[in-house]
């Protein structure tokens, strides 16, 4: 700050020196007027040159002030949106902290229900079932001593009943023993006998009645002796009902009271989570601000527009990822770039496809081992330019006689070098296999003459794939190949001349020539077109540092939008400029380092989206 003051004063200092200047200049001029016999052309040009100097000087001030200002507008706004680009991340947390925080005050709210109010409220139900018990007991007590006064009653009754009928047999023999005469007491005696034969039956009609009503009331009186001694073991279980309810009643309550404390803790949570969520979204509206008002200056100073922003997947869009090929090693850089790519789309929850173009025995293999090495976007699919021509996502059924048999041939095996060696019986070699570590078909080499004439190549499931032709003087030399699909039609013809300038065949299944090529990304470019981006508009993803990129960057599909990545900015400081400045066109931009991408914030020239893969 003490240098910038400096500099200002100094600079207002030249402003004071060159009205000064001025002030002489005019005086002079005054003079001169006066006396114009004493003014020479050297005065002048003099004074013009130290005008001019002075002029420079305030110019190269003025640029190294601008030069300084636009330094620090350009660092001020490298730290706002990094300031922003902390301060998101913190919000969205702090959103989720709040989510969380409502939701434990909200369960919090109302009583206590766990497995001891439960218990409480099972316990409280019994303590009701044993006071209707009890209620009934003791409605039993008072309906059994009724019972009882009325059987005793009745039993009293039909005894007196019975005690007037024996009475009345008495008197009827006591009146036959009272007389004299015999003729009378035998008339006496035959008039009574039947009515003793009455008296007879309902004496016995009043004992039954006695002995039902005898072992009611004995019933009755058993039951009343067993009813207090049901109303002491209910009462008993009450007893132990309520202390179970007080017990329960306590742990409730101190539930109830923890349960409080905890809601209100969560309160005090939710409220703290609320304060540090409005603060950060008043210091995102700060910064926001701020950056617009350094953006503003930076455009009213230096007419600089852009605007870094960060690039967003879209969920409903097709992505695409351009991988040359994939090695079977990857190098520690092809795994990061790999993996970062991978976080990338599983953050922003899209399965991309991923393109690759080099014929590639070993693809569907290393695409399982990518996948389990995390490496791969979840659920992303494959596509190949060799297998998608050759249909080998269709494989038909491998020949088994591969190796021709003749009695007077010699086979030899090496089993150090997974090979066998034919020879016919002149010794000469006809034919060499070569297998693969998982003794799978590797390659047959066809002799002539002692010379290699070609090679058939097989894949992976035993489908001859393609035959290369050898320059019978080079036979690492590679004069042609033919590529088949797996139905055994030709697909693709390629021929190369002594500076290895290629001609390239494409054929239908009828053997009928669709196209001629003169270079593999002539060919890449025509699949592309025609059996990859076919329909909907797409995004693709490719590194910058791919032999391929410039080539696809003038010959891509129309619906095709390229997302760059930009593995080392300083390495690819050209093609960065171009983005950077706005000549290529580029509008989305991926980077693999942070301090890449503080570079591009710090240095673009219009408006952008940059991010940082597999940053979150």
């Amino acid at each position: 700050m003490n240098g910038e003051r400096s500099q200002k004063w100094v600079f207002q200092g030249d402003l004071n020196n060159n009205h000064e200047m001025e002030m002489e200049t005019t005086s002079k001029s005054t003079d001169t007027a006066s006396t114009a016999s004493d003014v020479t052309l050297t005065d002048i040009v003099n004074t013009r040159s130290a005008t001019e100097n002075q002029l420079a000087d305030l110019e190269s001030q003025l640029k190294a002030v601008k030069d300084e200002l636009r330094d620090q507008l350009f660092t001020e706004r490298k730290m706002l949106l990094n300031q922003i680009n902390k301060i998101v991340p913190q919000i969205e947390a702090l959103k989720e902290d709040e989510q969380k925080d409502q939701q434990s005050v909200a369960d919090l709210q109302g009583d206590v229900e766990d497995e001891t109010t439960v218990q409480f409220a099972n316990t409280k139900r019994q303590k009701q079932r044993a006071q209707e018990q009890l209620t009934n007991v003791e409605q039993q007590q008072a309906d059994v001593a009724k019972s009882i006064a009325e059987y005793e009653k009745q039993a009293d009754g039909a005894k007196e009943e019975l005690a007037g009928y024996e009475q009345e047999e008495a008197d009827m023999v006591e009146k036959i023993k009272q007389e004299t005469d015999l003729a009378t007491m035998i008339s006496l005696a035959e008039q009574q006998k039947s009515h003793v034969q009455v008296l007879n039956a309902k004496k016995d009609d009043i004992k039954r009645q006695i002995e039902v009503v005898e072992v009611k009331l004995n019933n009755a009186q058993t039951r009343q002796a067993e009813l207090p001694k049901e109303v002491d073991n209910i009462k008993s279980k009450q007893n132990v009902l309520d202390e179970q309810l007080d017990k329960l009643q306590k742990e409730i309550d101190a539930k109830q009271a923890d349960r409080e404390k905890a809601r209100q803790a969560a309160e005090r949570r939710l409220t703290s989570t609320q304060s540090a969520l409005d603060n950060a979204q008043n210091r995102h509206q700060q910064y926001t601000t701020q950056l617009e008002n350094t953006k503003k200056k930076l455009e009213h100073y230096f007419q600089v527009t852009e605007s870094v922003n960060e690039v967003v997947l879209d969920q409903e869009a097709r992505y695409f990822v351009f991988e040359r090929n994939l090695e079977r090693t990857p190098s520690a850089e092809q795994k990061a770039a790999l993996q970062a790519t991978a976080a990338t789309f599983k953050q922003a929850q899209v399965a991309p496809t991923y393109i690759t173009v080099d014929y590639n025995d070993y693809l569907q293999t290393t695409w399982h081992d990518y996948q389990q090495q995390g490496l791969l976007a979840p659920n992303a699919q494959l596509l190949n330019l060799y297998q998608s021509l050759q249909d080998s996502d269709q494989p038909q059924a491998a020949a088994d006689n591969i190796i021709p048999q003749n009695d007077d041939w010699q086979y030899t095996k090496d089993e150090a070098t997974h090979s066998e060696l034919v020879r016919d019986q002149n010794n000469q070699p006809v034919m060499q296999l070569k297998r693969r570590d998982d003794d799978t078909l590797w390659y047959v080499l066809y002799y002539s003459q002692g010379k290699v004439i070609k090679r058939d190549v097989f894949d992976l499931e035993g489908q001859l794939s393609a035959t290369q032709y050898l320059d019978q003087n080079n036979a690492n030399r590679v004069v042609s190949e033919n590529f088949y699909r797996t139905n055994g039609s030709l697909v693709l013809v390629k021929e190369y001349n002594e500076n290895d300038k290629e001609t390239i065949q494409l054929l239908n299944e009828a053997g009928v020539l669709l196209e001629v090529f003169s270079t593999e990304n002539e060919l890449i470019i025509w699949w592309l077109k025609n059996m990859v981006f076919t329909n909907n508009h797409s995004q693709l993803l490719i590194n910058t540092a791919s032999d391929f990129y410039d080539y696809l960057v003038e010959n891509k599909p129309e619906q095709v939008d390229l997302l760059p990545v930009i593995a080392d900015l300083e390495k690819q400081s050209t093609l960065a400029n171009n983005i950077l400045t706005g000549k290529a066109g580029v509008r989305n931009l991926f980077l693999l380092q942070q301090s890449d991408y503080e570079k591009v914030i710090e240095t673009s020239q219009i408006s952008l989206n940059a991010s940082v893969l597999g940053s979150k």
